[in-house]
């Protein structure tokens, strides 16, 4: 269960990616696995413009918005006009998929639903029910407006039944954290970090 009740992430999110699809299969560990051509679109600059490396076998984004840190609303409005153009200029995506509840994920919904571009929404119906959290406002306003709702526990399908979204829109496909734990543990495993920092080393299995 990942409903995050303290938890306070940056608004930006680093490296969250607002995808209108991906260009290598993906899946979650709960279903089959499917493929979706399109472009992963980050709100900032790039992992090697900031100096750092990206995770190993993942592909990476092929275009970065270049937002930096600011106010909410100056930080959503640069996104969303930094989104906008961008899916002006490329060709029209059959839908766009946003994760999380960071304010990229916010921003790129509202820009694709008022350009009628179809919206899902990975991690939906998480929610806190602490308004002071611009997280919570994220989550709140993107589910209302996506078409898609992916939910990663059964509690979000009963969060956003409360709210008076239809079920059909919803679908429980499990945590995609699990999933990116999975798909990237033997990495972690092969790296000598624990040792160098003295930590212990934590058995997970996937």
């Amino acid at each position: 269960m990942r409903s995050r009740p303290h938890s306070r992430p940056s608004p930006l999110g680093g490296d969250q990616q607002i995808v209108p699809g991906s260009r290598r299969q993906e899946g979650s560990t709960h279903h089959e696995e499917t493929s979706v051509q399109g472009a992963r679109v980050a709100p900032g600059r790039s992992a090697r413009d900031r100096g750092r490396r990206g995770f190993p076998g993942l592909a990476g984004c092929d275009a970065h918005l270049d937002i930096g840190s600011g106010t909410q609303g100056a930080q959503t409005g640069q996104i969303m006009q930094a989104f906008e153009r961008y899916l002006l200029e490329c060709q029209r995506p059959a839908g766009v998929i946003v994760v999380g509840d960071v304010n990229s994920t916010m921003a790129a919904a509202l820009v694709s639903v008022k350009l009628q571009i179809p919206v899902a929404h990975v991690e939906a119906g998480l929610r806190c029910y602490d308004r002071a959290m611009p997280e919570e406002i994220n989550r709140v306003v993107t589910d209302a407006v996506a078409d898609v709702l992916l939910v990663s526990e059964p509690n979000g399908r009963e969060n956003l039944a409360r709210e008076g979204i239809a079920n059909e829109k919803i679908s429980y496909v499990g945590n995609v954290m699990i999933d990116s734990l999975c798909d990237q543990i033997a990495v972690a495993r092969s790296r000598s970090i624990p040792a160098k920092f003295g930590s212990r080393t934590v058995a997970t299995r996937c």
